[in-house]
């Protein structure tokens, strides 16, 4: 994707443009050009909504229909608009906040039979739960903080996080609120670690459930994961792809 650019990078020379046939990018800078080939590219001119039509719209009527998770990796350089294309700012919303609006537009609809969870966690040297409150600074000194993260493997199905927080949620200002706060707490542990920011993946989950006479109807409840990978410095990084495969295999669980 194309990302539209900021008002502060009018003076950046370096243009990037789709190609005819819409296949492919092509970048120029310092009189030189390069192309790289793509499946499909989206152009600055296409609105959020419609990304989000094109990618997401059918993994989450699968999820809510039928229970079949999916996910949604972004992958790309610092400033590439991975972190505009999942969460959008202002009022052009991203794929998150487009994603919450469908999901309560079913939880309506179903008579609030549809319930949802959600989860937030970053992917570093270890795994962080963005949801979980801020560690005690007294308590890591005696050794009684946080309990850390540990990613297992489960017969029937690929990969599960124990100890992960499970918030559940029933608005889309729920929602809000918990990537929000997932910001805050990724912002306050970088600040405390002296982190590089854009150094670390992070995964936002939808768990999603039917009631049925006071029961959940399923007994895996469908998951829809937005992954951010942290920046890329260079389009021939031969671990990305290998990374992409790995968080979504996480994140589809």
């Amino acid at each position: 994707r194309i990302r539209p650019w900021l008002p502060n990078e009018a003076s950046i020379e370096t243009v990037a443009v789709a190609t005819q046939q819409a296949a492919a990018v092509e970048i120029r800078a310092q009189g030189q050009s390069c192309l790289y080939p793509s499946h499909f590219v989206f152009s600055p001119k296409h609105p959020q909504a419609s990304v989000y039509k094109e990618l997401v719209t059918n993994i989450i009527g699968e999820a809510i229909a039928s229970g079949r998770g999916g996910a949604i990796v972004a992958c790309g350089p610092a400033g590439s608009g991975k972190s505009h294309t999942l969460l959008g700012y202002g009022s052009d919303p991203g794929l998150i906040p487009h994603a919450t609006l469908d999901i309560f537009r079913s939880v309506s609809s179903g008579g609030g039979k549809l319930k949802v969870w959600c989860s937030y966690f970053e992917v570093d040297h270890e795994l962080t739960d963005l949801l979980a409150p801020l560690p005690n600074p007294k308590l890591e000194e005696t050794g009684s903080g946080e309990v850390p993260l540990e990613v297992v493997e489960l017969r029937g199905s690929s990969a599960h996080v124990c100890g992960l927080a499970e918030c559940y949620v029933e608005s889309i200002a729920e929602v809000q609120q918990l990537v929000d706060y997932g910001h805050q707490r990724r912002a306050a542990m970088e600040k405390l670690c002296c982190g590089v920011h854009g150094r670390s993946h992070t995964v936002f989950t939808f768990h999603l459930a039917w009631e049925e006479n006071g029961a959940l109807s399923r007994p895996q409840r469908s998951k829809i994961s937005f992954v951010d990978c942290a920046s890329a410095h260079g389009f021939k990084d031969p671990s990305l792809q290998g990374l992409s495969e790995a968080l979504k295999d996480l994140a589809l669980g």
